[in-house]
């Protein structure tokens, strides 16, 4: 995985030692590559699989998922669209 960014920035100020000697520079931006624990690979499939059925209940009461961005569906009720955004 990589951290840049913000994270990387805070990653360094707070453990200098630990850090800084695997920090690179790749295409101008300073990366971090980190090996991901299984457990954080769990927390990110259990969030697809809440994601998924969440995803199957609103489209089995009647909302069509947006193909452009899949965090908002719609349904018409009464002739008025309804609309629910989710965020991931």
């Amino acid at each position: 995985m990589k951290i840049r960014d913000t994270l990387l920035e805070i990653l360094v100020e707070m453990h200098p030692e630990k850090y800084s000697e695997y920090v690179v520079e790749e295409g101008g931006r300073r990366t971090l590559y980190v090996m991901m624990m299984k457990a954080l690979y769990g927390m990110m499939m259990s969030s697809l699989l809440y994601y998924l059925k969440f995803r199957g209940h609103l489209e089995g009461i009647g909302f069509r998922v947006n193909p452009y961005d899949p965090c908002v569906a719609n349904r018409i009720v009464d002739s008025t669209q309804s609309s629910g955004m989710w965020t991931i």
